[in-house]
């Protein structure tokens, strides 16, 4: 007898599955049948498998562990306006900084792929940033070496008094440490230019840049709830134990307009992490997120900023919140690509709007209102035309030293001269004493008194190197970074008006921030490029 053999695949255009069970192998009908080793079973996954990221570095926690202190500190010891917290400033800067430089050794269990050493000192060498400060602390070391004017007392009255120098090098002024002078500029700028350096060479990784951040969030929440309890209080005192010489504080600032513009920092930063994480709820499908916190935490600290009572940081708040929700709207409102429901950013919105009015009814709201509409009075009684001619005279001042300067931290000890010039700024006609003017008000004609063409123009590269990472790394698609970057532009804006950058607290915040959002975009693009979220 034959057997008779049933071809599995009677012909080229028919498969396996279109074949009645009839005409099929009893073999294969009674599961006797073993598929060959080469095929495979299907196996269908819910998405796309994410990475697991090792472990963070030792060293780069350590690092972030500092650096988050020293920013934290900043604006609680007053603004960091004094000597003391300066210098408290500078060590912390130089303990970040040493840390950063360390060669770090990633083993297994730190390495993604294969153990490796990284050397960040080479990093540093190729950092533009790194240069610049350098060339420009090189400077104002010249000009503290070489002063031209010394600060002399009888111990009722002071004047400036020339001194032999070398002419042909950058001349500065011999001052009184405890007020201002190049030594203590000197120790400022460093510890800024230290703490950009370690930033950008110490973190390799998102999670600890997304944790000094949110350290910064919930700073900025807590100085504008205990702003805020202050002004509900009429407290005189700040934290209740230290009475500033200027009763018009905003928090811990003795200078409202300063805690104005910090905040506004801080602002920035909560509504770059709340919109960060309410993303990243939507990719991974998360039933909650801290988006909420920081979006809270965001609408704290604006409400803080409007208390603050400061005119230049209340409008300059204004149109960043303005050009904030209108970029975060189209996103969540009109782009599908991610899933999202209009209905979550809309009831998101008057979740704000809300909580926003109730706290403007219930807190004394007589302040705002009457801070607002007392603007174009105090525009008309002479608080605009005082500071024009103030800035008149500044630019006197810089146009004798246009080229070097006349020395950093010498400008409220030479600017009398030409104050003399103008009768409108040399007396206060309700006082009338002679008014003091430690500030210009206008941070970028008194850094060209201070430190020249030739030091505003090492900054002015700088501006340019970080515009330029800017454009390559195309921040304007990365929402959060394009919130930490609209943040930095509102107090760049508010410096022409006021004398922010001259607050350490500020200076060095404002200066981490542009290192934190360029590797966070940077960051950003690798992860997403290697499929983590």
């Amino acid at each position: 007898m034959f057997l008779k053999m049933v071809p599995i695949y009677p012909d080229k255009h028919r498969s396996n599955d279109q074949i009645p069970p009839s005409r099929m192998p009893r073999l294969h009908r009674h599961r006797r049948f073993h598929e060959p080793s080469s095929v495979q079973p299907v196996v269908s996954f819910p998405g796309p498998v994410q990475k697991q990221a090792p472990p963070v570095h030792p060293l780069e926690r350590a690092l972030l562990v500092v650096v988050a202190i020293h920013l934290v500190f900043l604006p609680w010891a007053l603004g960091t306006m004094h000597v003391w917290s300066q210098c408290v400033s500078f060590g912390l800067s130089v303990v970040s900084f040493g840390l950063a430089v360390r060669t770090r050794n990633y083993t297994w269990e730190y390495a993604e792929e294969a153990p490796f050493r990284l050397h960040p000192l080479r990093k540093l060498l190729h950092f533009p940033i790194f240069w610049l400060g350098l060339l420009l602390l090189l400077y104002i070391l010249i000009q503290a070496l070489n002063p031209a004017w010394e600060y002399v007392t009888n111990g009722s009255f002071w004047w400036m008094q020339g001194i032999p120098c070398i002419e042909w090098l950058p001349t500065g002024m011999r001052t009184p440490f405890a007020q201002a002078s190049p030594w203590r500029s000197l120790m400022i700028y460093s510890s800024a230019w230290m703490t950009v350096c370690a930033i950008w060479i110490g973190f390799t990784r998102r999670r600890p840049l997304q944790i000094l951040l949110a350290s910064m969030a919930v700073n900025g929440a807590l100085l504008a709830l205990l702003g805020l309890a202050q002004r509900a209080m009429g407290a005189t005192e700040i934290m209740g134990f230290y009475k500033p010489s200027n009763s018009d504080f905003a928090a811990t600032f003795i200078n409202r307009n300063h805690g104005g513009a910090y905040l506004n920092l801080a602002l920035a930063v909560s509504a770059a992490l709340a919109f960060w994480y309410y993303r990243r709820q939507l990719r991974r499908g998360e039933h909650s997120s801290p988006a909420l916190i920081f979006g809270f935490f965001a609408l704290l600290t604006a409400l803080m900023v409007l208390y603050s009572y400061s005119r230049g940081a209340g409008f300059l708040m204004i149109g960043f919140l303005v050009v904030a929700i209108g970029l975060v709207g189209r996103r969540l409102l009109f782009s599908t690509s991610e899933g999202q429901s209009p209905f979550v950013a809309t009831a998101l919105v008057l979740l704000v709007v809300a909580f926003g009015g109730l706290n403007l009814y219930t807190l004394k709201t007589e302040g705002i209102r009457d801070r607002l509409r007392d603007i174009a009075r105090d525009l008309d009684a002479g608080s605009g035309y005082v500071r024009w001619v103030t800035a008149g005279a500044t630019w006197e001042m810089a146009q004798d030293q246009f080229i070097e300067g006349w020395g950093a931290g010498s400008y409220r000890f030479y600017f009398p001269v030409y104050q003399a010039r103008h009768p409108d700024i040399l007396v206060d006609p309700d006082t009338h004493k002679r008014l003091i003017w430690e500030h210009a008000h206008d941070d970028y004609l008194e850094l060209l008194a201070e430190v020249g063409v030739v030091g505003c123009g090492i900054l002015l590269v700088g501006a340019l190197y970080y515009a330029m990472q800017m454009t390559k790394l195309k921040v304007w698609l990365h929402p959060p970074a394009t919130l930490l970057l609209m943040g930095c532009v509102v107090t760049a804006l508010h410096a022409t008006v006021d004398f922010p950058f001259f607050c350490p607290a500020i200076l060095i915040t404002w200066c981490a921030l542009w290192p934190i959002l360029t590797k966070w975009a940077e960051l950003e693009l690798q992860a997403h490029e290697g499929g983590r979220s």
